[in-house]
């Protein structure tokens, strides 16, 4: 997490314009970060930042003033939300945060911050608990693209059964075009092709395949290896 916060800053990162750096991509994992870290006064400070960072990029000119993408602050919604869950007090008012989240997420009698501005075209009101950790990696979507340049990596297991239908979802569908390696256990083969064209079957434990982009898919056996603590207590 903190290579990724530090090769991500607009002023060490190359990977893309600078506005687009600055007011879109960076913002989300400084907010993530001061919510690993239970950080409440940061998070809020940071997501009012963030709002203002978005406001100024979608209204930078009338192509994208006119345009419904910045019409919400997606990702730092889906962020909001994992930290309102967890407890976090939200003091944030936007019109780039649906109203339902403005008005529940901070409770009553609690201070409140706004990042001012019209609101924008288009806005429409999200239905409740749109969004509202059904997709909690969404944040780091528009990030999948550049991974490798800012030292950003995913391990993401779930179960065989409904992967097919689960592979749909937008951010697993960003890792799979993005030639991400991948690992088949055990499965219902019915489930049909899920990486590269490769589906699961009746296998023992630990026995998979392995699927590298640019490589054949080979079988493989992992292993479970216990990991001794650092710190063993003595036998007395």
């Amino acid at each position: 997490m903190t290579t990724t916060f530090d090769t991500s800053h607009p002023d060490v990162a190359r990977v893309a314009p600078r506005d687009l750096l600055d007011q879109q991509l960076y913002p989300p994992i400084n907010l993530y970060r001061r919510f690993v870290r239970r950080d409440h006064e940061g998070f809020n400070q940071a997501l009012l930042e963030a709002l203002e960072a978005h406001k100024s990029y979608w209204t930078a000119d009338e192509d994208r003033e006119e345009s419904v993408e910045g019409s919400l602050a997606l990702g730092l919604l889906a962020i909001g939300y994992l930290a309102y869950d967890a407890g976090f007090p939200i003091e944030v008012e936007s019109p780039y945060l649906p109203q339902h989240f403005r008005a529940g997420a901070g409770g009553a009698g609690a201070a409140r911050r706004t990042a001012r501005g019209r609101a924008p075209r288009g806005l429409r009101r999200a239905p409740p608990h749109a969004g509202r950790t059904r997709q909690p990696l969404s944040p780091f979507l528009p990030f999948v693209p550049s991974a490798p340049d800012i030292g950003l990596h995913f391990v993401i297991t779930r179960r065989v059964a409904g992967a097919s239908r689960g592979l749909y979802d937008p951010f697993l569908q960003a890792l799979r075009e993005s030639g991400t390696s991948g690992l088949i256990l055990s499965g219902d083969r019915t489930e049909g092709p899920l990486l590269s064209g490769v589906a699961a079957g009746p296998r023992p434990p630990g026995r998979g395949t392995l699927v590298r982009r640019g490589e054949s898919p080979r079988l493989v056996q992992t292993a479970f290896v216990p990991v001794a603590p650092s710190h063993p207590r003595e036998h007395q």
